[in-house]
């Protein structure tokens, strides 16, 4: 399973498809399968590269206690990529 790293927390992602990147990131309480379920990962991956990411606190990704660990600028980090990422 991929993880990136961001600010010393693992975050854990998929890619999948082919062409430009799209990333996709679920709302509060869900996590980076819930593309899957409501059909939107079968519908773009013909035409992007799909980043499902489980934000950090929900899915695969670490579960910091602090609540300053979810600021929102932090949780943009998790997106804003500066290394480029790996499938499996």
């Amino acid at each position: 399973m991929p993880f990136a790293h961001s600010r010393g927390v693992r975050i854990h992602y998929e890619l999948e498809g082919d062409g430009p990147p799209l990333a996709l990131m679920h709302g509060f309480s869900g996590n980076r399968t819930s593309w899957r379920g409501y059909g939107f990962v079968d519908a773009l991956k013909g035409d992007y590269q799909l980043i499902l990411i489980d934000a950090r606190g929900h899915g695969e990704s670490d579960k910091p206690h602090a609540p300053e660990a979810y600021d929102h600028r932090r949780l943009v980090d998790d997106i804003r990529r500066r290394e480029p990422l790996q499938s499996r």
